[in-house]
């Protein structure tokens, strides 16, 4: 899922026409329970790694865990 995919979601819970897909992110990122509320799940528009409070490293190695391919997402420049 996608930071826009989720601000749209969370747009529509709250009978809001839009949400900014930054203030997800920012919220994303203060997430201090990333294990019960999986936030590394949370790429990019393009399918590119963003920001993780563990690092992108970690957050490759969860989804690697759960059967994704580190191939299958572009790393930040």
């Amino acid at each position: 899922m996608t930071y826009g995919e989720l601000a749209k979601r969370v747009a529509k819970l709250r009978h809001r026409t839009s949400m900014s897909a930054q203030a997800v992110g920012n919220a994303v990122g203060k997430n201090h329970l990333s294990l019960f509320i999986p936030c590394h799940r949370v790429i990019g528009a393009h399918g590119n790694l963003t920001g993780y409070g563990g690092g992108l490293a970690r957050k490759v190695a969860l989804l690697e865990l759960e059967g994704h391919l580190a191939c299958d997402f572009s790393w930040p420049s």
